[in-house]
């Protein structure tokens, strides 16, 4: 039940950004599908010529292929270190709670245990309703913890539990607790639990070497490239993941997988 909900919520989010789009019906021909995708990719990338638009394609579980859309390349099939990075920020949460949960399955932690058990000097504050702060909570951002603020990280909105506000500030406190429970990074932990078993041999919550050759910068509201690019040597399970399309296409296909063998 878990793994079915992060699957959503993964897909939700990685939707999020795209252009509406004509729905494409249950009986089209698999051909028509990709002939059709690769009409709007291109469609997007000529509408913002200066960004490049990455497309990973899933069929039976797999990935069947990953194409590329910028300036020069409009609908290449690319493979390996040809695959460009972005940084994917908020996609790198359902990554994390998918090895939150991985965590979970080891009795490393508990969904509903009080996180102030495995680490009471985290939650040392003035408001005892802390102290009532589980992982499930964090991972569903209804902890009531708001969204990263500096004068006051662990300032509460609400009784947690109670209702729902977005925080990545959540997220990078269970993160603490994670590490404090195994002894290992963030990037120790993905990679063990997520990105060695997946294939993700692209993707980081830390700034690698190779990322300077291949990354794929942002661009504002107004269509400029947006400069000072954080190259984190930290990682931050709220933010910081560095991946390609085609890696975040083996995740979400594992990740659907483990949901619907659970059923």
């Amino acid at each position: 039940m878990h793994l079915r909900i992060l699957a959503g919520l993964a897909g939700v989010l990685a939707l999020s950004g795209c252009e509406e789009a004509k729905p494409l019906q249950r009986e089209t021909p698999q051909d028509e599908i990709i002939t059709a995708l690769d009409k709007h990719a291109k469609d997007i990338q000529r509408g913002n010529p200066e960004t490049s638009l990455s497309v990973a394609v899933i069929r039976d579980g797999k990935v069947e292929f990953i194409r590329l859309y910028d300036k020069s390349i409009r609908g290449k099939t690319v493979v390996g270190a040809q695959e460009p990075i972005f940084e994917v920020a908020s996609l790198g949460k359902p990554v994390f709670a998918y090895l939150t949960l991985k965590l979970v399955d080891l009795d490393i932690l508990s969904l509903e245990r009080p996180l102030y058990q495995y680490a009471p000097d985290l939650f040392e504050s003035a408001d005892p309703r802390l102290k009532r702060i589980t992982a499930r909570m964090l991972l569903s951002h209804t902890s009531g913890l708001t969204n990263f603020d500096e004068k006051d990280p662990l300032k509460l909105r609400f009784d947690p539990g109670t209702e729902f506000t977005y925080s990545g500030s959540g997220y990078a406190l269970l993160q603490q607790v994670l590490e404090r429970r195994t002894g290992l990074n963030l990037e120790t932990l993905a990679r063990i639990h997520v990105f060695e078993p997946l294939g993700m041999t692209s993707t980081s919550f830390l700034w690698q070497h190779a990322y300077n050759y291949r990354i794929r910068f942002g661009y504002d509201k107004d269509g400029d490239r947006i400069t000072g690019k954080r190259k984190p040597t930290t990682g931050n399970a709220a933010w910081s993941l560095h991946t390609t399309a085609g890696d975040y296409a083996r995740f979400l296909a594992a990740m659907m997988d483990e949901a619907w063998s659970r059923k």
